[in-house]
Order: C-alpha cells, then structure tokens, then sequence
C-alpha cells in the first residue's frame, strides 16, 4: 500500500468565476492550512479576488527519487564552456561562484542539442473538458525537407523523446 502524498500539484488555467484571471502552477503541500497560490490578472486594473474563491483542484504528486550523475566528462566540458562564455568583467571569484553553483545544479543542465531531459513527476494533460479531442491528418511538407525531418525524426526515437503510435 502506498504512503498519501505529502504534496499536490495545480495546473495553471483561468479562475472560472472571473474573465482575464489565472491561476498559476504550483506545487503545493497537502498540511499546508492557507497555500499561497500564484495569480496572473490580465486585466489593466486591480481585481480583488474572495475568499474561497476556486483556483482549481489540487491532485496528489507521486514524490520519486532521480539518480543523478557524479561529475562526468561531459558535465566538466558543459561547465567549463558556460563559464569560458561568461562576460569578461567578473572577477576570478565570482567566476569561481558561478562553476560551483553549476556543479551543485549539473543534474538539470543541458548537454547537448538532445539532452533536454524528462520527468516522471509529472504528467503534461490537455483538458478538454466534455469534448473529444479533434483529430486532424499530418499536413504535407516540403519534399526537400522530407530526409531532415526523417533524420529528426529517428533521432527522436533513438533518445526516446516520443514512441510511435499505433
């Protein structure tokens, strides 16, 4: 049996009792007895919202452990190009700062055009509400552009960014 989580995650979506209002994305903890939640308000004049007011449902997070890699070789040449491309006017101690800030964080750096990375925590959804999605046929490209697009494509697959359907 699994342990209740201890935090719930609200997807960002407009406040349904006011036009123009959204509330934000925000992970939350399930004790917390006055969550803050963030609010965007796109209108040019200030909106007071009241208490109670629904900012949307709040549903469980599945809390999961990443194994992160040690230093390796290509996180040392990552960091090292990024503080190398740092602006000429820091000084050797605030260079010194910024490599180990990004040692510290190298787990959820980029290290190449494929490495963007990928989490179980959470679940993109489309809510659609009471309708089903549409389905609409691939446009055509440019056949000029079709062995790109192949290349992509496989390349993909290879790094696991997407499956096929079917």
């Amino acid at each position: 049996m699994s342990e209740p989580s201890q935090y719930g995650v609200m997807e960002s979506q407009p406040v349904t009792t006011v036009e123009h209002v959204y509330s934000g994305r925000v992970l939350l903890p399930m004790s917390m007895a006055a969550p803050q939640v963030p609010v965007l308000n796109g209108r040019e004049w200030e909106i007071v919202l009241r208490k109670g007011t629904l900012l949307g449902k709040v549903f469980a997070a599945r809390s999961e452990t990443v194994p992160t890699a040690t230093g390796s070789r290509v996180n040392k040449e990552v960091i090292g190009k990024m503080v190398d491309d740092l602006p000429s006017n820091l000084t050797d101690e605030q260079r010194g700062k910024v490599r180990e800030l990004l040692i510290r964080y190298r787990t959820i750096l980029s290290t190449g055009d494929h490495d963007v990375g990928q989490t179980p925590l959470v679940e993109h959804t489309i809510d659609t509400g009471d309708h089903w999605p549409i389905r609409q046929p691939l446009r055509r490209q440019p056949f000029q552009h079709q062995a790109y697009i192949d290349e992509e494509t496989n390349r993909m697959l290879e790094y696991g960014y997407h499956r096929t359907s079917g």
